[in-house]
């Protein structure tokens, strides 16, 4: 087979994502007016070769998956317009334009060059590396907008590499106490780095709605229960603890009975919740040591965050709600908290024991004859993590009748 000469062939970058050299050739000799459809297609056939192509983080999708991924970027086209297309075509003619030192850079420090496709690239990395669980464009949700992270960092010597590094390895106090987790999977070149640029936030934006069902599917898989002892400062504000109370008001209710209620310990209350700890082990063992007395008393001050939720199985009122849906109703709150902790960045846990049935207990909660204490709701900060555990498959325990 014949080998064309070396000469005629000029390789793309290996820094490069696809379709880059063809666009820039494009775009600088077709009309404005033609610019938007170019790049629309070439910014879909770059998403797809992204995220369908031969990567070791991604497997085939599925065709309903594909147009889903696909959805976002029509969104775009109809959005955006003749404003959006010379946005577009300035962003992507900018890429053009050769930076200096260009050929200084090896494939082992380039980045892949701003705007057109790579907009498309560095939404699917947010994506696929879950940013946009904590991270919007334009608004903070539990850490920085990027805008925000652009507009600080803008200009300022070894600001990406510091942002790569804190990618990397993961950071807490720059932005909050609201720790980022470390992303040791992720290659420092993929990393983009239009964290001062244009097209990162414009793409994000005009790519919503985010896959929310994506989103929420990945948060549910990585929550993971944390116990109190490994829970410390900073724990949720004010605000937070509020959100996290209206999360578990959206629990399914039957007849809107209500069948629950919680309790917060504030810091006020760990001691005397510490005391009735106390009297709850000497109900079981009127012999227990003193050091068995401090380790049951210091159970009260674990956790920034401590609320006591209390089920209430039946009741004359409503006498046609069995006690098991009203159980359900507050499992299904719990959940709505531990589901929003997690996504403010913090570690939960419930928690039971003997305690729950002691006379000390209802007496420090004022529990009615009809009322049961369930468990407490612990949130704070994760001191030490530990490897999740293995979940069970849907085999181990569905059926079909």
């Amino acid at each position: 087979m014949h080998t064309p000469p070396a000469s005629r062939s000029k390789p793309t970058p290996t820094h490069e994502l696809p379709f880059g050299a063809t666009l820039r050739k494009l775009l600088l000799i077709i009309p404005a007016s033609f610019a938007l459809p170019v790049i629309v297609l070439l910014l879909i056939a770059s998403y797809l070769s992204n995220t369908v192509g031969p990567n070791p983080d991604s497997s085939p999708m599925s065709t309903r998956a594909i147009v889903r991924r696909i959805a976002p970027v029509a969104q775009l086209v109809v959005a955006s317009g003749p404003r959006m297309a010379e946005k577009w075509n300035a962003a992507s003619l900018s890429a053009a334009a050769p930076t200096p030192n260009a050929q200084a850079k090896t494939p082992a420090t380039a980045h892949a060059p701003v705007g057109g496709t790579s907009a498309s690239a560095m939404l699917t990395l947010a994506r696929r590396k879950n940013c946009l669980t904590c991270h919007t464009a334009d608004h903070k949700v539990v850490g920085p907008a990027y805008e925000a992270v652009a507009e600080k960092y803008a200009g300022k010597p070894g600001a990406e590499q510091m942002l790569v590094n804190a990618v990397l390895h993961g950071h807490v106090g720059t932005w909050g106490q609201v720790p980022t987790p470390a992303e040791p999977g992720t290659n420092s070149i993929e990393l983009p780095s239009a964290y001062f640029d244009f097209p990162m936030s414009n793409a994000m934006t005009l790519a919503e709605p985010i896959d929310y069902a994506e989103l929420i599917c990945e948060l549910v898989r990585k929550r993971q229960q944390t116990s109190p002892k490994r829970l410390g400062e900073p724990g949720p504000d004010a605000g937070q603890v509020r959100e996290l109370f209206t999360a578990a008001a959206q629990a399914p209710d039957h007849g809107l009975i209500l069948p629950w209620r919680f309790v917060h310990v504030s810091d006020a209350g760990r001691q005397r919740l510490g005391e009735a700890f106390v009297q709850a082990l000497l109900e079981r063992d009127p012999d227990a040591t003193a050091q068995q007395r401090s380790e049951a008393r210091a159970k009260a001050a674990r956790a920034p965050f401590l609320a006591l939720a209390i089920a209430r199985p039946h009741d004359d009122a409503s006498p046609e709600i069995p006690p098991r849906e009203r159980l359900v109703s507050l499992g299904c709150a719990l959940q709505n908290m531990l589901l929003l902790a997690h996504a403010h960045g913090f570690g939960a846990g419930l928690v039971s024991g003997q305690a729950m049935e002691s006379r000390a207990l209802r007496d420090l909660f004022r529990l009615a004859d009809n009322e049961q204490a369930v468990c407490f709701i612990a949130v704070g900060t994760v001191a030490k993590a530990k490897t999740s555990r293995v979940r069970p498959s849907p085999v181990d325990f569905v059926e079909t009748l």
